[in-house]
């Protein structure tokens, strides 16, 4: 309203760029000299008072700092007709004597529900493009960060595109994952992600992903006791999936071979940690394939269970493309007969993610099968979730191995 924009500090800003040339005239060069001449201040103050024209505040202030133009006005007129004792509704009286130019003033009553005018309507692009500017800018604080996405996200809807939604919280979940806040980063990454699926954008689906998939593989050896038993052998799986990750040669079957013992340990944790490991080996050598598919044809004659995880890893070379099921018939001409396997695909039942090459006996992709948290019916399959990295279970309540 009139009276409260020229209280405001911003109003006097504006005041004094339209009259710099008449203040430099005497002496006043700067807006704080303009602040702390009180005599400059109360001959301005006067000069409105006295003026001719109900407007407290010029025109183009009115379209810069006025919620409703035409309120604005009549608001205007009424106070001027009433020698200053008009108070618009919700606001209560403010005379001459309230103007006050201390930068620290509370800011005005507004209506913080109200329609977006034109002229935020046409800087709007650019404010977006400034945030989302200083969001990204290195060196800026956490807290800085959230609540200028927070912002951002109040301003833009699904059909933004520089930034969408999705980027703004990809960005919000990086600041809470640098805060150590690990689960909020996780929910942010999540809810971009679907974001991304709703509008079928895979790269951002991928980046997601990959930042989720890092989150849950850190919580391994983060929750693992310092010193203990557990945290030596994520250790060691460490440093042999690197020794394999940088370059394969022919010595680099031991090392597999030592990485793939692991699938078979008790924890879970430990099984799936090495797991991610196996996965980052360079399988597209053909040395490498080779030696997987041979490796898994040794386990199928002793671990089902173990020989599960390794088929998962099998798995991954025959599903290249989007599809959910590899039956028998394919995998022969892919593996050979040795290899009587389906592969599916199936959702975890934590998280949801669909994971693709999971081995199932042949008439596995006939029978109904489901995925459970434990193991239940007349045949179950295990999976390390390759999101979550936790152990799920295919599940038959008919055994399909008859």
């Amino acid at each position: 309203m009139t009276r409260e924009v020229v209280g405001e500090p911003r109003y006097w800003q504006h005041y004094y760029r339209q009259h710099a040339a008449e203040f430099a005239l005497l002496g006043v060069r700067s807006y704080e000299a303009f602040k702390d001449n009180r005599d400059l201040r109360a001959m301005c103050t006067k000069t409105l008072a006295g003026q001719s024209t109900p407007w407290m505040v010029c025109e183009s202030c009115i379209g810069m700092f006025g919620v409703d133009r035409q309120a604005t006005h009549r608001y205007a007129e009424e106070w001027w007709q009433s020698g200053g004792t008009f108070a618009p509704p919700g606001v209560g009286r403010a005379p001459l004597s309230a103007v006050n130019m201390d930068e620290a003033r509370p800011a005005s009553l507004r209506p913080t529900a109200r329609h977006e005018g034109f002229l935020q309507r046409l800087t709007r692009p650019w404010r977006v493009k400034r945030l989302m500017e200083q969001a990204t800018k290195m060196g800026v604080e956490e807290q800085t960060t959230q609540a200028i996405c927070a912002e951002l996200l109040e301003i833009l809807d699904e059909r933004s595109k520089d930034p969408d939604i999705g980027r703004v919280l990809y960005v919000r979940g990086n600041s809470y994952v640098r805060e150590q806040r690990y689960e909020e980063g996780l929910a942010e990454y999540s809810r971009a992600a679907d974001f991304y699926l709703r509008k079928s954008d895979l790269n951002g689906i991928l980046h997601c992903e990959r930042q989720m998939r890092y989150l849950h593989l850190s919580r391994i050896p983060r929750e693992a006791p310092p010193g203990s038993e557990k945290a030596e052998r994520l250790q060691l799986i460490q440093l042999e999936g690197s020794r394999i990750r940088l370059e394969w040669t022919y010595s680099s079957e031991t090392d597999l071979g030592k990485l793939m013992a692991h699938l078979g340990d008790p924890d879970p944790d430990v099984r799936a940690y090495a797991s991610h490991r196996i996965s980052e080996a360079p399988f597209f050598a053909p040395e490498a394939k080779k030696w997987l598919v041979d490796y898994y044809r040794k386990c199928l004659s002793t671990d089902d269970d173990r020989a599960a995880l390794v088929g998962r890893h099998v798995g991954s070379l025959l599903f290249m493309g989007p599809h959910d099921v590899f039956p028998a018939d394919l995998t022969w001409l892919k593996l050979g007969k040795e290899i009587p396997k389906s592969f599916v695909t199936c959702a975890c039942a934590h998280c949801g993610y669909l994971n693709r090459g999971i081995p199932v006996p042949p008439a596995g992709v006939v029978t109904a099968y489901f995925s459970r948290t434990d193991r239940q019916g007349q045949y179950s399959v295990p999976v390390l979730c390759v999101r979550c990295s936790r152990e799920f279970f295919v599940a038959w309540d008919a055994d399909p191995r008859r």
